[in-house]
């Protein structure tokens, strides 16, 4: 890979200097298991973003969502990335969050991602789909089954999902 080929480090604009996200990085964490690692950063981005509202992007921060989300929903449509117990609730409670962040790129919605994590090949995978079902969505999913998977975090996710 060439050096104008490698994936930027994205950091933020101005206004939160300490907020980046660097793609090879997350590929060296998913390249050797770093799953909590993986999933802090995610957290520390998408609670930026929840506590930060914006009406409008500039160039900078259009690029950075552009380049976080797809970085994101790649991550969570592979079988290998499993988010552990500590992290399942906070990713279900920044479930609007991660809606509203992807309708501002041209994916528009998760679907693609959803539609990987419900082939029946996938497992491990209810806080991901929690994390990424919204009002939004065109796929379907028999919310049945979620609330049989896991009670409270369905119920949590329910609480979210209008």
């Amino acid at each position: 890979m060439t050096a104008a080929m490698q994936p930027p480090n994205v950091t933020s604009p101005q206004n939160a200097p300490a907020l980046s996200h660097n793609t090879m990085q997350l590929l060296e964490h998913l390249e050797h298991g770093r799953n909590d690692e993986i999933s802090a950063h995610f957290i520390t981005v998408l609670e930026f973003f929840r506590k930060n509202n914006y009406t409008a992007l500039n160039d900078d921060l259009k690029f950075f969502v552009n380049t976080f989300v797809r970085d994101f929903l790649f991550t969570l449509s592979l079988p290998k990335y499993v988010v552990s117990g500590q992290f399942a609730r906070q990713f279900v409670l920044l479930n609007p969050v991660i809606s509203n962040l992807v309708a501002m790129t041209s994916n528009e919605t998760t679907d693609s991602t959803l539609e990987i994590l419900l082939d029946r090949r996938q497992t491990n995978n209810l806080v991901k789909v929690l994390a990424l079902y919204s009002a939004r969505n065109r796929v379907q999913i028999d919310t049945r089954k979620l609330f049989d998977a896991n009670p409270g975090l369905a119920c949590l996710w329910y609480s979210l999902y209008f």
